[in-house]
């Protein structure tokens, strides 16, 4: 009994006990993914809308083009989904984010969408947002093109147009969103159609805003990975995960995660230099 005593002295408890708590607390920040905040102390965290282009009577483009009636994918349906799977991430780094559109709401007209971009942040947030950032998908009447877009309101706008469109084209990933001409098949036309401006759409309202066209839905390799994925799905989020609705055709939830995972290295790359 001596001998035990001095074993659990009150001394060599404390000890094990702290060495436990370490272990532990190690353990649970390993098994977690370690997700860097970009609040800083005493600073207001950056305010980020969302706009899912299209919605409603507006699909945007369909695959195969321009057949709406036999259509098997479209577009607004495709934006939907990877910008809630953009707000999943940003909110988890800390970051606000407003939505223009939460379902398939019909807001064809671009002012009206800026409005409704203002009005949400002041309600939730109480000021406005930094940044808007409008996800979009291009179209074209030939199946065998591809590219990358990025289309941007202003001079202002440049440098978070620069961020994002150099994460969607060499940003970190299983591989590119699009491929390269070196490894393109000679049948497909694939490329880098870098930045437009004007009066295209929701950014010439706000700044510093970008609007991306991460590929052609039109494009027949793209929609057919959509279409025939082991993880597609015929379901797209609307309010997060709590409602869902069928949407045309079925789209791939890895290939939607992935563009997701480079607009946010654009977007947490331009606020770490930014902010």
């Amino acid at each position: 009994m001596e001998t035990l005593r001095a074993y659990y002295s009150p001394s060599k408890l404390f000890l094990w006990g702290g060495a436990l708590f370490v272990l532990l607390a190690s353990f649970l920040f390993f098994s977690q993914e370690h997700i860097p905040i970009l609040e800083q102390e005493g600073e207001l965290a950056p305010l980020v809308v969302l706009d899912a282009g299209h919605g409603g009577k507006d699909l945007g483009a369909t695959f195969p083009p321009e057949q709406e009636d036999r259509a098997r994918l479209f577009e607004k349906d495709l934006n939907l989904a990877v910008v809630y799977a953009v707000k999943e991430r940003l909110e988890r780094r800390g970051v606000g984010v407003v939505l223009t559109r939460l379902c398939d709401e019909d807001i064809q007209e671009s002012a009206r969408r800026l409005n409704i971009a203002k009005e949400r942040c002041v309600e939730k947030f109480g000021r406005l947002c930094d940044l808007l950032v409008s996800v979009h998908h291009n179209g074209s009447f030939d199946v065998t093109h591809d590219g990358l877009m990025v289309v941007y309101g202003k001079e202002d706008d440049l440098l978070f147009s620069y961020a994002l469109h150099k994460a969607l084209w060499e940003g970190e990933g299983p591989r590119p969103l699009i491929a390269r001409a070196e490894t393109a098949s000679p049948h497909y036309r694939y490329g880098n159609e870098g930045f437009l401006t004007g009066e295209y759409g929701i950014v010439t309202g706000f700044s510093p805003a970008v609007l991306t066209e991460a590929y052609y839905i039109t494009n027949e390799k793209q929609a057919l990975e959509h279409l025939s994925s082991a993880d597609s799905t015929s379901l797209v989020f609307c309010t997060g995960r709590k409602e869902a609705r069928a949407t045309r055709g079925a789209f791939s939830m890895g290939k939607i995660a992935w563009e997701a995972d480079l607009i946010v290295q654009g977007i947490t790359t331009f606020l770490e230099e930014s902010f």
